[in-house]
């Protein structure tokens, strides 16, 4: 975090550092900001066009496809059995860290810290309703159900769970 807030300032401070985009592009692919990541890798090749990042990109992009999507449970950082007391006070120090307002370094930052607050406040949202909270996990349960049998049959659905009953 600390790497990205230096670079951040680098490039509000010299929008024209081709160099400062790029490594900002590797501190977001390692940080798993696969999508900031191409968006400031596309920016490093326009503006310094030898880096010739185009398969970085394609990299970036192929992780973007590849990436799991964060749950709930782990934007806020806390266990799937976790209380609603937990998750309130989780959500509240999980909302000043990201708060737009308290990061003022610089307009990169805002945005990033913003977009940040306002998927911390969906899964807040989502966890603090205990239907919401059942019906979110009931889908990612199926979801992660269907994946491993997709998994676990190359692809290919078998006759009893397409059809139900026993196929013979």
């Amino acid at each position: 975090d600390a790497a990205l807030k230096l670079l951040m300032r680098a490039v509000e401070v010299d929008p024209r550092n081709g160099k400062a985009f790029f490594k900002k592009s590797e501190v977001e692919c390692a940080l798993g900001e696969y999508q900031y990541a191409i968006t400031s890798a596309q920016h490093a090749n326009e503006l310094v066009p030898q880096l010739d990042l185009r398969s970085k990109i394609e990299n970036y992009e192929y992780l973007v496809k590849r990436q799991k999507p964060k749950s709930h449970y782990d934007l806020l950082g806390v266990a799937q059995t976790a209380s609603r007391d937990e998750i309130k006070r989780a959500y509240h120090k999980a909302a000043v860290k990201h708060h737009p307002d308290k990061n003022r370094d610089s307009k990169e930052e805002q945005k990033y810290e913003a977009q940040k607050f306002k998927r911390v406040w969906e899964a807040y949202n989502t966890l603090k309703d205990e239907a919401k909270r059942r019906s979110y996990d009931d889908f990612n349960q199926e979801r992660s159900s269907n994946q491993r049998n997709a998994h676990n049959n190359n692809g290919h659905a078998d006759a009893q769970s397409t059809f139900g009953g026993n196929p013979y």
